[in-house]
């Protein structure tokens, strides 16, 4: 097999496949650009939020061979991948060396494009003996595609999920709380347990009151009369009874005038329980 020869046809047949989206490194190596369906690309800008150009500031590393022939200056717009392949001296006889110096747009982590570059790496070790670059490359389409519907199912489910959410907790606050035997049998529980703490918490400020409200005995005697007269009726033989008008006698005491009005009071009090 005249490796050289078939290398040259191979390339001849990707430049009229791929055109512009083809840059020959040199006679071994090129690089292709795969890109996203424009109807999927448009539908990942208007979900994913993809901007148009993910890469506006970036040519992909690649300009065209030296002379400018094969290559384009205009960066790849929407999701695409670039891959590129060393053809080795006994390519189809062994497989290609490829990989990705570019994947833009399709949300994938690193793991996920490991993943697919062993994918394509195993597909061209089946390819041996025939060309495999056009093979590649169309399993790589494929299989982009494939991840990028899927970013954006996931992204419309979640969306959907959000926006359930949103509406059974709007349901939810205007409707009220469902009523049940078991959830009522739980506020009940709750209900008089609270209402045993507040009747035991009232009775308890009661008790307090009740001791902050004591009456001294100064007040009990104002208050009830007969306590003035009790005193007299337990008098035996021998007491000695007390003058109240010696408690008149206010200027030789120096009494200020709430206490005269205090004692007067009591004074009364005694005079008529003697009378």
């Amino acid at each position: 097999m005249n490796y050289e020869e078939e290398q040259a046809q191979e390339l001849e047949a990707l430049r009229s496949i791929y055109d512009f989206d083809l840059v020959e490194l040199s006679l071994t190596s090129f690089a292709i650009t795969v890109r996203a369906d424009e109807e999927l690309a448009d539908e990942a800008r208007r979900t994913l939020g993809l901007p148009a150009n993910p890469d506006e500031d970036e040519n992909d590393g690649y300009d065209g061979d030296e002379d400018g022939q094969n290559g384009s200056n205009a960066t790849p717009s929407g999701p695409h991948v670039v891959l590129q392949f060393e053809l080795p001296k006994t390519y189809p006889e062994v497989a290609p060396d490829i990989s990705f110096s570019t994947f833009s747009g399709f949300l994938t982590s690193e793991a996920e494009e490991s993943s697919l570059l062993d994918e394509l790496r195993g597909l061209a070790e089946e390819n041996l003996g025939m060309a495999s670059s056009f093979t590649l490359v169309s399993h790589l389409k494929e299989r982009v595609e494939d991840i990028l519907r899927q970013k954006i199912e996931e992204t419309k489910r979640a969306e959907e999920e959000k926006h359930r959410l949103a509406e059974e907790a709007e349901r939810r606050r205007i409707e009220g709380t469902k009523v049940t035997p078991e959830s009522f049998a739980a506020w009940k529980g709750r209900f008089d347990r609270e209402m045993a703490e507040a009747n035991r918490l009232a009775l308890k400020g009661q008790q307090v009151d009740s001791k902050k409200q004591k009456l001294t005995g100064r007040q009990l005697f104002e208050n009830d009369q007969n306590l003035a007269k009790s005193d007299l009726t337990l008098m035996e033989a021998g007491d000695v009874a007390v003058d109240v008008d010696l408690f008149e006698m206010e200027d030789d005491m120096g009494l200020d005038e709430d206490d005269e009005d205090e004692d007067n009071e009591i004074l009364a009090a005694l005079r008529a329980d003697t009378d």
